[in-house]
């Protein structure tokens, strides 16, 4: 990011933000485990060249094994519905 505003001349500290495994990890938790709802705008043939699905399978995972979360079951739903071969060992 930091990179980004410098190069559109945005004078800035050192910016951090979340990879996109995170960021999309937490929209799938907000919107399907929260709100029980659709995830709004986006669909997983969009980002799939840019972010690392199985890293997120995995999180999931390891969320369900430890009951922290009721609807892993879509959450991997999501994730595999534009790559039905991306899978995370169980």
């Amino acid at each position: 990011m930091t990179e980004y505003f410098a190069l559109a001349g945005i004078k800035t500290d050192l910016v951090l933000c979340a990879s996109y495994e995170r960021a999309i990890f937490d929209l799938l938790y907000r919107h399907i485990e929260k709100d029980n709802e659709m995830v709004p705008n986006v669909q997983p043939s969009d980002i799939n060249d840019i972010v690392n699905f199985e890293r997120i399978l995995t999180w999931v995972l390891e969320l369900e094994r430890s009951g922290q979360v009721k609807r892993a079951e879509a959450m991997r739903g999501w994730l595999t519905s534009a790559e039905p071969w991306v899978t995370a060992e169980r």
